[in-house]
């Protein structure tokens, strides 16, 4: 998706008072930080150090805590 379309959507969710979290790989981190420089409300980025697997426990206890 393109960038002004992230921001889009991400601006909706943070009217709606979801707190956003942009999560991927290394290599897109510059791609999410200028996402995030265009929001109103900046959501956090999460870049796995290690690969996938760190992308896995990032996402398991995010659902951790929701439940």
């Amino acid at each position: 998706m393109e960038e002004n379309k992230w921001v889009e959507v991400i601006n909706t969710l943070s009217y709606k008072g979801f707190n956003c979290v942009l999560s991927g790989a290394k290599w897109e981190k510059e791609f999410l930080n200028k996402i995030v420089e265009k929001c109103i409300m900046m959501p956090r980025v999460f870049t796995a150090k290690n690969g996938i697997l760190d992308n896995a426990a990032f996402l398991k206890n995010a659902v951790c805590l929701l439940v």
